[in-house]
């Protein structure tokens, strides 16, 4: 297994007008993380889409999107 860290790299698509789109990564398989957590492939299979929340620095209370 690897350790490492996923940089913070990600795209904004368009900027302006009523949408915003940010394309990334929110979540890596098979890398231990600094809290020696490892995300198996296959654990967001039966994620929906409209389920999940963009937060600002994991607050709940401040929802990007």
């Amino acid at each position: 297994m690897e350790k490492g860290n996923v940089s913070a790299n990600f795209s904004i698509k368009s900027v302006g007008g009523e949408n915003t789109v940010i394309s990334g990564y929110a979540s890596v398989f098979n890398i231990i993380d600094s809290q020696n957590d490892i995300v198996q492939k296959g654990a967001f299979e039966d994620t929906k889409a409209e389920n999940i929340k963009l937060l600002w620095q994991h607050d709940t209370l401040n929802q990007l999107a």
